[in-house]
């Protein structure tokens, strides 16, 4: 490597930046193959329901219980309801917006992980 940039290169490992641009990183290398797919399982569900393409829906995601009109399997899941209705209003019903939030959110959330579990163990 070059000495000049060898510093930079240190001090960028050293920085509080690269833990979270390495998650995002791993997380794009390893869902990144999700971007041109289509929508699977129950994500179809999403593309159906008219009213959860409404912003009124965006706060009604944190008390309902279960996707409207599907009571089969009732679960609670209001963030990913909420990330749907939000992807959704401000992208429209293309899947690869709603893949790329989730390759974000997967480096996001195993970013705070690692965090969370740095104190315990140091």
């Amino acid at each position: 490597m070059n000495t000049r940039l060898q510093p930079l290169f240190t001090q960028f490992l050293r920085s509080r930046f690269f833990l979270p641009a390495f998650f995002l990183a791993l997380s794009i290398l390893l869902y990144g193959n999700s971007l041109p797919g289509e929508f699977v399982y129950d994500d179809s569900q999403f593309s159906v329901q008219g009213e959860m393409r409404t912003p009124q829906y965006l706060w009604q995601t944190w008390f309902r219980p279960s996707l409207p009109r599907m009571n089969t399997y009732p679960h609670y899941r209001p963030f990913t309801y909420f990330t749907f209705s939000l992807n959704y209003l401000l992208t429209g019903e293309s899947p690869v917006w709603f893949h790329a939030v989730n390759i974000l959110l997967n480096g996001l959330v195993c970013w705070l992980l690692f965090l969370v579990m740095q104190r315990p163990f140091g």
